[in-house]
């Protein structure tokens, strides 16, 4: 006997509980036959029930012994009763339910559904989860949230804010969130009171002319109150801008998060002339990099352009590779095939530019498209990528021209539907094993019923009609599962199964049904599966896979797209 069905059977030994496995019949309708005491509903009777399937939406309702139907109801908070609803109960898991006689209905006890739950505490307040794992009141009120749902911190001196201009050491916080300056001239900042553990802080500079330097580790201020900055230089907040600090207790320093309008250590970003200090470079504005080798930025005002400097001169043009596409200089090359799957070798580290996911457009004669499954190391001055292809691409032993890249999830010609991207296997064939051995899986179809997954991340999923005759009067099951082996269960998420049980006398019993699992698997290497099937009874005469009563279907879907 079952654990579950010991502790029941005490309950019904001492409590009066009566366990009724409830079988589906139609939609929100189960029935059980068979339950000793019952003959008849009587008031107060406690039944612990579990399902085979788990309840939909539009109430449940069941029929013991062929008694008579009865509903299953739940208690509002208010106290009224209502049907249950969708996924309320959940199969193969115990529900108690005790009969009222003025309803009519059995009425769940102690149900877990969330319209159930009721905290004592102040309306508009957060929940938390206290130390017994209960949800309690927080204390907290959800004024604190803004009405379109974005943050929004109750604490800030914006009607009276800071003017100080000049250096500032140690600046007073107390109980602000937002600190909000507007000086007559421009003014630093050195450190800031107050700081504990992941305080955060949002100074905002207010004024529409000056800047608000944030100084890196000035001594100007106590240890405990220093500021650190991303890039260890000034920090230049122009003018109605913002940047956002936490406190780190453990360095004793406010840690500023943002690199500011415009960062001051030439080191790292050169000067600015033909512009205002502080703000964001316009068009217009001239950007000279420290030494004379290229480098890249985007200016606003020229929406999507690039300007590339070769240190004495600007141009500006559309990105190269267009659509989200970035182009690659370097040589591309076919290494081998494992189809649906290949390799290009790469003359170059592309270790930190490209990862799994990444969707790649190149040329062989004509334009294909791919996605990266995996990236290999660096090695002997190349990197291996493979690449899936779908169902429409493959790559060819031949030149690579034009290869790009792309982080996006649709750039610009890149096939979406699922179905290109989708190893599939189907069959319409009846798939059996006569006279099966008890708790045996057998591979019933051989290589009409596996699949090759190449290596990626993929959503598998499977469905397959399961048909099962025996000579048992009572009992008749059958399991499915997709597995690593022929002959073995690998996943148990993967594997279903049916079963039917009957009170009446037979000659034998015979079940046919469909089944579905699914599950997203990650595989280092290409992978066979097989669709197994088995029964646990040793009365059964044939199991099969009725595939000509429903399409066996197998998919294994890339899960990048």
């Amino acid at each position: 006997m079952h654990s579950h069905d010991t502790q029941i059977a005490a309950l019904q030994g001492i409590h009066g509980v009566i366990y009724v496995p409830l079988l589906y019949q139609s939609p929100n309708f189960y029935t059980a036959s068979g339950i000793t005491p019952i003959t008849s509903y009587t008031d107060g009777m406690i039944i612990d029930v579990s399902l085979n399937q788990t309840s939909g939406s539009g109430g449940v309702t069941i029929n013991i012994n062929s008694i008579g139907t009865k509903s299953l109801l739940k208690y509002l908070t208010a106290g009224t009763t209502t049907n249950l609803a969708a996924n309320d109960l959940i199969l193969n898991k115990d529900y108690l339910f005790r009969y009222s006689f003025s309803a009519g209905a059995f009425i769940w006890i102690n149900p877990t559904s969330g319209d159930q739950t009721n905290i004592a505490g102040t309306s508009g307040n957060f929940i938390k989860i206290n130390t017994d794992n209960t949800p309690i009141d927080s204390g907290q009120s959800q004024s604190n949230f803004s009405a379109s749902g974005i943050f929004a911190f109750s604490g800030d001196n914006l009607a009276s804010p800071n003017t100080t201009t000049g250096a500032q050491n140690d600046v007073v916080i107390t109980g602000l969130n937002v600190f909000g300056w507007n000086g007559a001239g421009a003014s630093s900042i050195n450190g800031f009171g107050g700081g504990t553990q992941g305080r955060i802080l949002y100074v905002l500079n207010e004024s529409s002319t000056y800047q608000l330097t944030l100084n890196n580790e000035n001594t100007g201020s106590a240890s405990t109150n220093r500021l650190r900055t991303p890039d260890q230089g000034a920090n230049i907040i122009g003018p109605r801008q913002s940047a956002q600090l936490i406190y780190d207790s453990t360095d004793s320093r406010w840690l500023v998060q943002d690199e500011g309008t415009y960062r001051s250590n030439p080191a790292m970003n050169g000067s600015v002339s033909a512009g205002t200090a502080g703000q964001l470079p316009s068009a217009g504005d001239h950007v000279h990099p420290t030494d004379t080798s290229l480098m890249t930025i985007v200016v606003p005002g020229t929406t999507g352009n690039v300007l590339t400097s070769n240190g004495s001169a600007w141009t500006s043009a559309a990105p190269a590779g267009g659509g989200n596409w970035t182009s690659d200089a370097n040589t591309w090359t076919y290494s081998s095939a494992d189809a649906p799957t290949f390799v290009i070798s790469v003359n170059a580290d592309m270790t930190a530019i490209l990862t799994a996911g990444c969707r790649i457009k190149l040329t062989q004669t004509t334009v294909k498209y791919f996605i990266v499954t995996a990236v290999g190391a660096f090695s002997g001055g190349a990197t291996l990528i493979t690449v899936y292809g779908g169902t429409d691409y493959t790559l060819a032993n031949a030149a690579i021209t034009s290869p790009n890249y792309s982080y996006a999830k649709a750039p610009t010609g890149f096939p979406l539907s699922p179905a290109k991207w989708t190893v599939q296997v189907t069959d319409s064939s009846s798939r059996n094993q006569s006279t099966p051995t008890q708790n045996v899986w057998y591979n019933l179809g051989t290589t009409a019923c596996q699949i090759t997954i190449p290596i990626g991340i993929w959503r598998v999923e499977y469905f397959v009609t399961l048909d099962v005759a025996t000579s048992s009067t009572s009992v008749v099951n059958m399991y499915s599962t997709l597995s690593t082996g022929n002959s073995t269960e690998s996943d148990t998420d993967l594997t279903e199964f049916v079963y039917q049980a009957v009170t009446i006398a037979t000659t034998g019993l015979t079940t046919i049904s469909r089944v579905y699992a699914a599950k997203i698997l990650s595989l280092a290497s290409k992978t066979l599966y097989y669709l197994n099937g088995k029964t646990n009874q040793t009365t059964a005469s044939v199991i099969a896979f009725a595939n000509n009563t429903g399409q066996m279907t197998i998919n294994a879907i890339c899960a990048y797209l």
